[in-house]
């Protein structure tokens, strides 16, 4: 049982690998702004630790409400 969460893991960290990779290749639409851009890229390079809400608000230098707004969208 081990053996499957361990290959669950590996695909998992294979097709998220692929997304960040290829999500700046593919241009955005009107649906994505720039800040929703920001916060894909950010939490894929970031990929590796664990991210609040406030580490975005910080980084990019937006307000919660901006950040609370993206999320339930």
């Amino acid at each position: 049982m081990e053996s499957v969460f361990k290959e669950i893991n590996i695909v998992n960290n294979m097709i998220r690998q692929y997304i960040c990779e290829n999500t700046m290749k593919f241009s955005f639409s009107d649906d994505v702004s720039r800040n929703e851009g920001a916060v894909i890229k950010f939490i894929c390079e970031n990929r590796d630790k664990i991210i609040c809400q406030k580490d975005i608000e910080k980084v990019l230098m937006v307000r919660k409400s901006t950040i609370t707004e993206m999320i339930n969208k």
